[in-house]
């Protein structure tokens, strides 16, 4: 993976994109961005229709990444999620084999936080986005079970 650390406040103090961030929250929501996580989830969706291997990239709603976990900031336990937004991500398929797949996710990464401070709903949730079209890569091998 590699992410340009270029993030901006979408979702801040009391639920505002207008009102920031306390100081700690930001750097530590960026921190996650190179953040090895062992456990949790992990969703990938690729749709294929019309992907190419080694040839094309794509831009469907259907493409994603999403990585949950617990995390924890100032002794509170955190529900984190990274993943791609928007439509701005694209998708190439680099290659392909009888054993695997590679797809190559490229586009801005949303880094959220729920239970900030001990607080529920709104309150306590903070969120950032990273980078921009371009810019933050994750290659993404796809092993096939044996047949």
């Amino acid at each position: 993976m590699k992410f340009t650390e270029s993030c901006t406040v979408i979702t801040g103090e009391d639920g505002r994109h207008d009102k920031g961030m306390l100081p700690g929250e930001q750097p530590y929501l960026e921190a996650q961005l190179s953040h090895t996580v062992t456990s949790g989830s992990f969703i990938l969706n690729v749709d294929k229709t019309g992907l190419v291997a080694g040839a094309s990239s794509t831009t469907p709603v259907d493409h994603g990444i999403n990585v949950g976990y617990e995390g924890v900031l100032d002794g509170h336990t955190l529900a984190m999620l990274i993943k791609f937004r928007g439509g701005d991500k694209t998708v190439k398929w680099i290659s392909t084999s009888q054993e695997s797949d590679v797809f190559e996710f490229t586009g801005p990464i949303v880094v959220a936080a729920d239970g900030v401070g001990g607080l529920k709903g709104k309150k306590g949730r903070r969120a950032i986005e990273c980078g921009g079209a371009g810019t933050n890569l994750v290659r993404a091998p796809v092993t096939r079970p044996p047949a």
